[in-house]
């Protein structure tokens, strides 16, 4: 489509087009490369305890969409538990997360208040470092927490896509193509490179008015 785009007569409509690259097979490929990544290490098993073993063979490959993401936040919420032993929080820094959490489940504080609270910027720091410390230990170590890492990612692109942070979005479409290389997805690492190059000449395309509303207003994903 990207080629057939570029080969219209300029100036006609179709030259005007924007290509997207699309979001959903996007994450499915990205969820394939997980499993591909993580496979052998025990995670297949880990999953099955939940889902039913075919399910989990596709779950693997990202075909399974809505079970694969389930199954991938349940496996780095077990993680995120081991990890929280490590780091050995103060009884003001519990209470603070439990306040923090009912507080964001009642709807009386957004994202944007818990990202800007130091108690929450203080504990993200310990749960880094903590996994730095474990990834230092050995090879096994450091694979789940590449893992945890992978799946978070996972949950920025959802976050980025839902909420329709434009930069963000491109941001967590550039980290992910390490991962499509390592995992054999050429396809996708070749077409994210040529859109992050398409999406950071958008201005080109767009009237400043349009360009503001794309990047700016949540205007580049549907609702």
């Amino acid at each position: 489509m990207r080629e057939i785009v570029a080969g219209a007569p300029a100036g006609s409509l179709l030259s005007k087009s924007i290509i997207r690259l699309g979001g959903f097979h996007l994450l499915m490929s990205y969820l394939g490369a997980i499993g591909y990544l993580m496979s052998g290490s025990g995670l297949k098993e880990l999953l099955s305890t939940i889902y039913a073993p075919l399910s989990v063979e596709k779950m693997m490959q990202g075909l399974a969409f809505a079970r694969a993401v389930r199954g991938h936040l349940l496996a780095t919420a077990s993680l995120a538990t081991v990890i929280l032993e490590v780091v050995q929080l103060t009884e003001d820094e519990v209470d603070c997360i439990k306040n923090m959490t009912m507080s964001f489940m009642d709807e009386q504080s957004s994202l944007l208040e818990l990202n800007q609270n130091t108690h929450l910027k203080a504990l993200s720091e310990k749960f880094g470092a903590a996994m730095e410390l474990l990834s230092s230990k050995g090879p096994t170590e450091q694979l789940w927490v590449q893992y945890f890492k992978m799946v978070s990612l996972m949950k920025e692109y959802i976050h980025a896509e839902r909420s329709g942070d434009f930069n963000a979005y491109l941001e967590c479409v550039r980290r992910m193509i390490p991962y499509f290389h390592a995992a054999g997805h050429f396809p996708y690492a070749k077409s994210c490179h040529l859109y992050i190059q398409d999406m950071e000449k958008l201005h080109e395309k767009l009237s400043p008015e349009e360009y503001h509303k794309f990047v700016n207003d949540s205007y580049f994903t549907m609702r």
